[in-house]
């Protein structure tokens, strides 16, 4: 039966369930040691900056021929846990960093996952690759995440973009709100509330627009409404007062 490549052709080879890796067409009909009598692999490769391994069959499924194309090749899959402690603990906003982050290097498969076992250092992601799995506990922050991705991609994420960062920030601080304010864990809830909307203010006074009042109007609402079922009613009327009388004072 004839083969579809020779020696010396260009080849990609799948090594894994995620990766194809480059090489050249090395031998034909290859044999090992040890094997029964008439085995053969139909090629022996030598991969591009690394050893010599063989195809076991002679299918685009295993083998096929380099078009000479560069493609990101998927180095690892990220699961990012969403289950109770996990998810209280802001797993949904590092599921969006992680998300955001592998985009800005390719390659890295981000899914959702059930609990993953390690629930008194939540948030927890796992990575995993051909040669090992990787549990990441603690992802509290931006440049926790970050480092998630650069270890299953090999590539380190840009943090550069301010306005990126910041969004990824507030979305962080929003998920965890909302679990802690179905928990009426207040103090959580509250945590950072005062700081984004004293940011939002200045945004919207700095650039001000009708996207721009309205949330920051639905900011100074929700912090008022959190004061409230907080058992801070005084301080709740105080800071919707002072914040919706500055939104419609002039420029």
């Amino acid at each position: 039966m004839s083969l579809r490549f020779a020696v010396g052709d260009r080849v990609r080879c799948k090594t894994s369930a995620t990766q194809w890796k480059r090489g050249t067409i090395v031998a034909l009909h290859y044999r090992e040691d040890g094997w029964p009598p008439g085995q053969t692999a139909p090629y022996q490769v030598e991969l591009q900056n690394g050893p010599l391994i063989y195809a076991p069959k002679d299918s685009e499924g295993v083998i096929r021929a380099d078009d000479g194309i560069e493609e990101l090749e998927r180095s690892a899959r990220v699961f990012v846990c969403q289950a109770g402690p996990c998810r209280r603990a802001g797993g949904e906003a590092v599921l969006l960093e992680i998300e955001e982050l592998s985009r800005s290097v390719g390659g890295v498969a981000v899914r959702p996952s059930g609990c993953l076992g390690n629930c008194s250092n939540a948030p927890n992601v796992l990575v995993v690759d051909d040669q090992a799995e990787q549990i990441f506990a603690r992802r509290c922050d931006l440049a926790a995440s970050a480092e998630v991705v650069q270890r299953a991609s090999g590539r380190v994420p840009s943090l550069g973009d301010a306005d990126m960062v910041a969004r990824l920030a507030r979305a962080r601080r929003l998920r965890v709100r909302t679990e802690a304010r179905e928990e009426s864990k207040w103090n959580l809830a509250l945590c950072g509330m005062r700081e984004d909307v004293a940011r939002a203010h200045a945004e919207a006074q700095a650039e001000p627009t009708e996207e721009s009042a309205d949330s920051l109007q639905e900011l100074v609402q929700e912090y008022a409404e959190l004061l409230a079922a907080a058992g801070f009613g005084d301080k709740a009327l105080e800071e919707e007062w002072w914040y919706l009388i500055r939104m419609k004072s002039p420029q």
